[in-house]
Parts: C-alpha cells; sequence; structure tokens
C-alpha cells in the first residue's frame, strides 16, 4: 500500500486536453513561447522575433496553444497565458491539473 496522497487540482480548473497538452510539453518553440508570456503577453510578431523564427511558424505554435486551451488572445493580437493558467507574480510555474510545467529550474547536473 503506498503513503502517497492523490493530488487534486482545484475543482474550478479546467483541464487540458492530454494529447494537446502533451503536443505543447513536447515542442521546444511551443516550450519557449509559453516561457515568454509567462513573463508578459506579446503579439505574434514580437514572439517571431524574439525566438528567431518566421511570423508564420509562430503563429502555427500560437493557435495550437490557443486550441489546447492555454493561452488566449486578447485585445491588439496580444496572447496571454489563460487566466485559469496564469502564475502568482513571480511564480515560473504553470499548473493544469494533471500537469506542472516548471520553468527556468535547472536540472540536476546542470
Amino acid at each position: 500500500m503506498s503513503d502517497s496522497i492523490p493530488i487534486q487540482p482545484p475543482a474550478n480548473l479546467p483541464i487540458p486536453d492530454y494529447g494537446k497538452l502533451l503536443s505543447i510539453i513536447g515542442s521546444y518553440s511551443k516550450w519557449l513561447i509559453l516561457n515568454e508570456l509567462m513573463k508578459e503577453g506579446q503579439a505574434g510578431l514580437d514572439i517571431a522575433r524574439l525566438l528567431n523564427i518566421g511570423v508564420a511558424g509562430a503563429m502555427k505554435h500560437l493557435t495550437d496553444l490557443v486550441e489546447a486551451g492555454v493561452v488566449v488572445r486578447g485585445k491588439g493580437r496580444v496572447y496571454q497565458i489563460a487566466p485559469a493558467y496564469r502564475p502568482k507574480d513571480g511564480q515560473r510555474v504553470l499548473d493544469f491539473g494533471h500537469a506542472v510545467l516548471r520553468f527556468g529550474v535547472k536540472a540536476a547536473g546542470e
């Protein structure tokens, strides 16, 4: 018998689709975009410049993130982390209920 206690996400937290979330986690570009959006909202063109990728590529990644429900497009076509997942000030963590992404944390041995 295990002593671990199952962790339950808050009842009001929307849970993204597993497949879409795995696609995000497996994409270095999407990971970088989320990292930038945790700092502040960005327009698609700005994301393309920051990551040194084409605008079409940046827009495809942003569209995927919007369709997954983790990013929203606001006024002036500025993309932001969806309100349900926005980290508290100073935190570098996105909690999706069944997955937690930590940004800026070095892996063991780095």
